[in-house]
């Protein structure tokens, strides 16, 4: 996840697509993570 922090310091938002992206990983995948990162801060 440390690369999406990174990411996010200079990007206001990031969505599945480029999480998967940045992550090497499928967009479902990508997606999964992201709203576990997001329920885990909430």
């Amino acid at each position: 996840m440390q690369i999406i922090l990174n990411y996010l310091d200079t990007n206001k938002e990031i969505n599945s697509s480029v999480a998967a992206k940045l992550l090497e990983v499928e967009i479902k995948t990508a997606s999964r993570l992201l709203l576990k990162e997001k329920n885990g801060y909430s």
